[in-house]
């Protein structure tokens, strides 16, 4: 993976330790090892990770993660707001007052 490194990384992380929402970064990556325990899976006994890749594979699963939440929600929310119009549209044909 050449050209990757965890400086050229586009997370949400500013260096201080407190991502944009205010929580603090060890609460919002998961944890190292469990990252490294899942990359030594991939490799050959021999190959040594360094905490550098950790560190970055640790950002780029936890940004993934977020993602997929965020757009679980969206989906979520859009599907609840057209369900209610269909309650909403269902209720006015049948009479029933709103």
């Amino acid at each position: 993976m050449e050209g990757l490194s965890p400086e050229s990384s586009t997370s949400c992380s500013h260096g201080d330790g407190v991502d944009s929402g205010g929580a603090q970064e060890h609460d919002r990556l998961l944890p190292t090892v469990g990252i490294g325990r899942i990359m030594r899976q991939a490799f050959p006994e021999n190959v040594k990770i360094s905490r550098e890749a950790k560190d970055f594979m640790q950002e780029c699963v936890t940004e993934y993660i977020s993602f997929v939440t965020t757009e679980g929600t969206t989906k979520d929310f859009v599907h609840l707001i057209n369900l209610q119009r269909r309650i909403v549209l269902l209720m006015l044909e049948t009479g029933v007052v709103v």
